[in-house]
């Protein structure tokens, strides 16, 4: 898939670099560089930077500048099919909060769906409207219109849709019309805070076919690994994550790794690794359901376990820096999306539930296990 933000800017530049390589009658070529300043507050309440800069140039053969000149109103048409995406439909009044809307054309593509849909599922149970949840996804006037259309069906059809699952939601186009959330970055936010006010925070369940199909697993302990190309400072520390796994080996654990998707197959010496887990969501969460507990790095997956049932180990490692380059990991971020400072735990997880606010090496990672079992 596409990267998004930086990476995607250098892909996208390399991959034009290598047509002009590969075709050299590419005479002209035009670039608009857009920085964007990450401005707390507009980060917080989810709209545009308040400071954008750009940088225009272009090079190549004079006597094709006026074709440059054409280029103009194709690319403003471009980005206006794009940015009429991100407009959804006006809502039916006559919906009740049982129906609701998730904009795919620009909301997220990542795991932050799941603490959208619970939203939707609390706001559901709170004005007292019949389940199911009836969920419809929004795909824009325009649905092959703007960037990452490959990554919006694979989040869509590989995450979103198997999620509702784990709710008991159903999708139904008329709820294209229903509810909607505007801004995403405070959803997370104003679950921690629902659940700090006294309102119960619902729980992710597999389906029950597949939990019963994964009972040969129940009791191991899983190790969700963080293994992509892109915010590679969120990786797990797969060698001290190994060592940490032979010590549980030792101490009589049975460990099984979840790789990331694109190595679902490849395998670990000494440890089974479940490909059924690293495709699907409904597989995964089932396998979590039945194990003895959950182990991870800070990552999307992590959500089903936080919103499970069984034990579950998150290790966290966040930085006081600005310039950070993964800025959601800094404790400002934390505070301020989602409602947690650094120390603290979720307020809808047992004890046995828990954040590990340190990096992923090996005396951590043993430290976080006797914490999780109260062994310290």
């Amino acid at each position: 898939m596409q990267p998004c933000g930086n990476q995607g800017v250098i892909e996208h530049l390399l991959n034009c670099a290598q047509k002009a390589r590969d075709n050299p009658n590419i005479r002209l070529a035009a670039v608009a560089l857009i920085e964007r300043d990450d401005d707390l507050p507009s980060q917080i309440a989810g709209t545009a930077c308040d400071t954008v800069s750009m940088d225009c140039s272009y090079a190549g053969d004079p006597l094709l500048e006026r074709f440059g000149w054409n280029c103009g109103p194709q690319i403003n048409e471009m980005f206006r099919q794009s940015l009429g995406n991100y407009l959804p439909p006006p809502r039916d009044e006559n919906l009740g909060y049982d129906y609701w809307s998730y904009n795919v054309a620009c909301g997220a593509q990542s795991f932050d769906f799941v603490h959208c849909l619970l939203n939707a599922e609390m706001d559901r149970i709170q004005m007292g409207f019949p389940a199911p949840l009836k969920v419809g996804f929004w795909m824009g006037y325009y649905p092959l219109a703007g960037m990452h259309i490959e990554r919006r069906q694979h989040w869509l059809n590989h995450v979103f849709r198997p999620c509702l699952k784990l709710i008991g939601a159903v999708e139904n186009q008329r709820a294209l019309y229903g509810c909607h959330f505007e801004v995403m970055w405070s959803s997370y936010r104003r679950v921690v805070e629902r659940s700090r006010a006294g309102e119960a925070v619902p729980k992710l369940k597999a389906p029950l076919e597949l939990v019963t199909q994964a009972n040969g697993l129940a009791g191991c302990v899983t190790i969700t690994l963080r293994e992509t190309d892109y915010w590679i400072e969120r990786n797990s520390n797969v060698p001290e994550w190994l060592r940490f796994a032979e010590w549980l080996k030792q101490h009589g654990e049975r460990v099984i790794f979840v790789r990331d998707t694109a190595y679902a197959d490849k395998p670990i010496p000494g440890f089974p690794v479940c490909a059924d887990a690293a495709r699907s969501v409904v597989h995964r969460a089932a396998l979590y359901e039945v194990a003895k507990a959950n182990l991870f790095v800070s990552n999307g997956p992590c959500m089903i376990a936080m919103f499970g049932n069984k034990p579950c180990m998150v290790m966290v490692e966040v930085r006081d820096d600005k310039y950070f380059p993964y800025w959601p990991n800094t404790p400002t971020a934390w505070a301020h999306n989602i409602g947690v400072q650094v120390g603290e735990q979720f307020p809808w997880c047992r004890s046995d539930q828990r954040i590990i606010w340190e990096r992923d090496n090996f005396d951590n990672l043993m430290q976080g296990w006797q914490q999780l079992w109260h062994t310290v």
